[in-house]
């Protein structure tokens, strides 16, 4: 998702990764053909794992006095784990991350700012509700803060394993997928 000709990089790269996230998390978790696999290899594998992101420290070593002073890491999945120190499932936290931006009346979705500019927003993510989830504590919340560059990430490894399905189910999907559209 480059945008580097945009003014707002961060809000567009902010949008494309929620419509991403919503629509494709939507398509694999109705179960229907091709995807009834894809959800359940979600559910079983780490977040960690899922896609390839370093962590970064909020503190670059030039904030200035109007800069948030916390220790938050930004772009960090490793801090998605359970008590014991296991890592989260990918889907419930892709699941938890689409509830935090997708349901206004629960809306938990903050902008971070460094040096006056928008760098990414803080994601506050809670247990996915109506979903047999094992391995997340109840009343446990996840603060992940994501740049351009996270979301960007994890839209494109969802994206991956998504048409991975076409390419494995069928392998004409390139070519059907072109002359497909919405009706």
């Amino acid at each position: 998702m480059p945008f580097e000709e945009a003014e707002f990089k961060a809000t567009e790269t902010y949008a494309a990764f929620n419509t991403i996230l919503c629509w494709t998390l939507q398509r694999i978790r109705s179960g229907e053909y091709p995807f009834n696999g894809l959800e359940q290899q979600l559910r079983s594998q780490e977040i960690t794992g899922f896609c390839e992101l370093q962590p970064l420290p909020y503190d670059d070593g030039n904030l200035g006095g109007a800069d948030e002073t916390h220790e938050a890491t930004l772009d960090d999945l490793s801090l998605l784990r359970t008590h014991d120190g296991q890592p989260l499932k990918v889907l419930e936290v892709l699941i938890s991350l689409r509830n935090a931006v997708a349901h206004p009346e629960d809306l938990r979705v903050y902008p971070v700012n460094r040096r006056g500019f928008l760098i990414g927003f803080r994601l506050e993510c809670r247990k996915p509700g109506n979903t047999d989830v094992q391995r997340w504590e109840n009343g446990r919340q996840y603060k992940l803060y994501l740049t351009r560059h996270g979301m960007t990430k994890i839209a494109q490894a969802l994206g991956e394993v998504y048409c991975g399905v076409f390419e494995q189910r069928t392998p004409q999907a390139q070519e059907r997928a072109i002359g497909m559209g919405e009706q």
